[in-house]
């Protein structure tokens, strides 16, 4: 059987395995099963250890067993496997990440410059992560949604990060992190 196992699922399974009922537990073991994992959950994990919401001590951050099927992953390398289509929404996951970070650092100097309150900021950041939604019923499959999700996570880090430190530092955590996108490959 073909198990695709949620976000929570896999990092118990990781690093907590007493959390996992007997029953999960038993599925994880058996060998009989593919386990596959979706390239957001790799994403989740990096983003709970970002946030210090969860601790990895005793693996890489994204890190895959051997025994789980990945759908997709690009290398630091920038080579890539998986299915085509899966790879393809990562690359351009990423290509919207590095638009989306690019808009932030522009509103934050823009806001610093005109020495405008943080709390505004911090109210302007989350009323463009909440017009990011989307319209009707989304395809979570979609590359739209799947984009305005990571902005959306974003745009909220941000603002959740202006709360406990100053603009200026946000705009340092951002350039690094608009610097390590840039540099990715395969090339954005």
């Amino acid at each position: 059987m073909k198990l695709l196992l949620d976000t929570h699922i896999w990092l118990w399974s990781l690093g907590e395995p007493h959390r996992l009922s007997r029953r999960v537990a038993k599925e994880l073991d058996d060998r009989q099963n593919e386990l596959w994992l979706s390239p957001i959950s790799v994403w989740e994990s990096f983003l709970l250890f970002r946030k210090k919401r969860i601790q990895i001590s005793n693996m890489t951050v994204g890190a895959v067993p051997d025994y789980v099927k990945m759908q997709a992953a690009i290398f630091a390398d920038g080579s890539s496997s998986g299915m085509p289509e899966k790879v393809t929404q990562l690359v351009e996951r990423r290509r919207f990440t590095l638009a989306t970070t690019r808009e932030l650092i522009g509103r934050l100097e823009k806001a610093q410059s005109a020495g405008t309150a943080k709390a505004l900021v911090i109210a302007d950041l989350r009323q463009w992560a909440g017009s990011i939604e989307p319209q009707g019923r989304p395809n979570r499959n979609s590359q739209t949604t799947i984009n305005q999700a990571a902005g959306r996570s974003l745009i909220a880090d941000a603002a959740a990060g202006l709360d406990a430190h100053s603009i200026k530092e946000e705009l340092a955590r951002l350039g690094a992190s608009e610097k390590a996108l840039a540099a990715s490959k395969p090339p954005l």
